[in-house]
């Protein structure tokens, strides 16, 4: 007599795994996570070995620092405005930059130049006690010549171009402003004047200097 056997017996005994094609139950599922047996106690279930993560290795950048640029250096010529009430040969004009206005018929104003050759203009502006510009003057000069010739100057001319005279302070030009029988003494312009230089038509004064009238004999 045939024994009945438990429907669900059977089924669990049928199934099989659809990746072993061969249906050969020694043949591990791939999908199952390994068991390893000696990780596991005696009467307990195996564990799991799940992979282990490995982090990348970190990379440590160093800040990228620029090097250090050198001081810029400056070219510009020196300039020195110098007022005085007479001539000197080579020798920079000692005063007090203070004149009497009635005993002094003219001044000179020394103009001197370090870094500076061939040919060049300055434009002299004198600005009275004011603050208004009494005149406006261009002076042409070359440091390369010893005698004055004639040429355009910044567009205008011709006109005279001056040599310079060198000394032990660089190379020399001047120019006269009258005192005696100007507006100076007629109005009495009397105070703190200023001479401004514009080297080779530049819109900044390459140097600045003032001077003193004062109403007094």
């Amino acid at each position: 007599m045939l024994k009945k056997v438990p429907l669900l017996m059977l089924f669990a005994a049928c199934s099989f795994d659809p990746s072993n094609e061969s249906g050969d139950p020694s043949v591990p599922d791939e999908s199952t996570p390994a068991v390893t047996p000696s990780q596991s106690e005696p009467g307990q279930a195996a564990a799991i070995v799940m992979p282990t993560r490995t982090e990348p290795p970190s990379i440590k950048v160093e800040p990228v620092v620029a090097p250090a640029k050198a001081p810029a250096t400056s070219t510009a010529p020196i300039v020195r405005i110098k007022v005085a009430d007479y001539y000197t040969a080579d020798a920079m004009p000692v005063t007090d930059g203070s004149f009497a206005m009635w005993t002094t018929p003219s001044l000179v104003l020394y103009f001197y130049f370090e870094g500076l050759n061939g040919q060049h203009s300055a434009r002299v502006e004198i600005v009275d006690p004011e603050r208004g510009k009494y005149s406006v003057e261009t002076l042409a000069f070359d440091t390369d010549v010893n005698h004055p010739y004639e040429a355009k100057i910044d567009g205008i001319g011709p006109t005279t171009v001056w040599p310079t005279y060198e000394t032990s302070r660089g190379e020399r030009v001047e120019t006269v402003l009258p005192i005696s029988g100007t507006a100076i003494t007629n109005y009495v312009l009397a105070g703190e004047w200023n001479v401004r230089l514009y080297l080779d038509g530049h819109s900044a004064p390459s140097a600045i200097e003032s001077f003193e009238l004062l109403d007094e004999e």
